[in-house]
């Protein structure tokens, strides 16, 4: 993951990987067989963290519970901006690594979704407002700035720190949901 995040796929040559590694590069071809199939089974296994971000299965405390994801979100997305950038710029060439390097950050968000479900069929949140439409906000907005404050901190006037709790506070506030003031947060 790291030698793709540094030099993409055609930089990532099976000779640097198994440098990085610390194993002869016949050592990967007899347990990975290919170069693909090795960049494609560390995208797999690299990408755990966004499956730690855990929502309970039912909401207790939702807005604490938002905020810690987003939180959680947030921090997985900032680690791994390098990866997710050349991801992006590798995509019309190997449109299967974007493929495989979604597959968390798709769970992630539709376990959201299902979590937001609940809060409505609860009456805790407003049935008013699509949940995937609540989730692709929150998320899009979490992603924009993870990857992008450094190269546009304009963009971004408030502290990276607040960032996540800004974005969970509006869409509880979409939701209908009272969500405690940033002073509150820190």
């Amino acid at each position: 993951m790291q030698v793709f995040s540094e030099a993409g796929w055609r930089g990532a040559t099976t000779r640097r990987i198994a440098r990085e590694a610390g194993v002869s590069e016949v050592t990967l071809f007899r347990h990975f067989g290919s170069k693909e199939s090795l960049i494609h089974e560390a995208m797999r296994c690299g990408k755990q963290g966004l499956a730690n971000t855990v929502l309970p299965d039912e909401p207790v405390d939702p807005v604490a519970e938002i905020i810690a994801w987003s939180q959680a979100h947030y921090e997985c997305i900032v680690q791994a901006r390098s990866f997710i950038r050349r991801t992006i710029g590798e995509h019309e060439e190997h449109p299967e690594v974007g493929r495989i390097a979604t597959r968390e950050s798709v769970e992630a968000a539709r376990k959201l979704a299902s979590y937001f479900g609940k809060l409505q069929a609860s009456g805790r949140a407003s049935v008013d407002v699509d949940p995937w439409v609540a989730v692709n906000v929150l998320v899009g907005a979490i992603f924009l700035d993870a990857i992008s404050r450094d190269v546009m901190p304009e963009r971004f006037p408030y502290p990276q720190d607040e960032a996540p709790h800004r974005y969970a506070a509006m869409v509880l506030q979409v939701l209908g949901m009272s969500a405690p003031d940033l002073a509150s947060l820190r």
